[in-house]
């Protein structure tokens, strides 16, 4: 846990974050992170425990999501209340084996420098809402069967944002994620699938 204060955060903004519940409905955003150090399992697991990165209070825990100079700027499409789905390497995996492990909401006005990792990348402060562990097995393993059985080309969108492209992309609507815009009733079945694999680390 970083000694630092989570800034740029509204107080308006936190209460109304703070009071709502959020849903399947609110998933609308994906995201790859991944930390450039190999060797270690838990120094290539970004925003994990034991990550310093993470801020956590009394209020939640929070940290600065953050993207290449290239991609920072659309940190900014996702208003705070949308839920924004990240994926990741865990234990030095191969990208065929990355796992999905948080479910996070902007409560920052936009990208700001990290003032936890300062001589890093830009980025957007965001709240956890759920997050999982840091081992494969103790987290969402994208490149399953079941996944696979999704209304989309799962495995071409994970290659085509792999580390370090880190802009942040619309589920609904990504070329490189349904080929088409999903259906109102795909996007749903995905929104509500999504939410049941992340039910083990808290959501309902």
């Amino acid at each position: 846990m970083a000694d630092v204060k989570v800034p740029e955060i509204s107080p308006g903004i936190l209460e109304r974050l703070n009071k709502k519940t959020f849903g399947p409905a609110d998933i609308k955003w994906i995201k790859t992170v991944n930390d450039s150090s190999v060797g270690n399992p838990c120094s290539s697991s970004a925003y994990l425990h034991p990550d310093t990165r993470v801020i956590i209070d009394e209020s939640g825990a929070y940290f600065c999501l953050q993207a290449n100079k290239k991609s920072e700027g659309t940190l900014n499409k996702a208003a705070p209340g949308d839920l924004i789905l990240l994926y990741q390497r865990l234990e030095n995996q191969k990208l065929e084996n990355k796992c999905f492990t948080h479910l996070v909401t902007p409560v920052g006005s936009g990208v700001v420098p990290c003032i936890v990792n300062p001589k890093g990348w830009k980025g957007r402060w965001v709240k956890v809402i759920v997050m999982t562990g840091n081992r494969v097995e103790e987290s969402v393993r994208a490149m399953t069967d079941d996944w696979e059985k999704m209304p989309f080309r799962l495995r071409t969108f994970l290659r085509h944002l792999s580390y370090p492209n880190s802009a942040i992309w619309e589920i609904a609507n990504s070329e490189n994620l349904s080929g088409d815009p999903l259906s109102a009733a795909e996007l749903s079945a995905l929104q509500n699938y999504i939410w049941e694999k992340f039910a083990r680390w808290g959501v309902s």
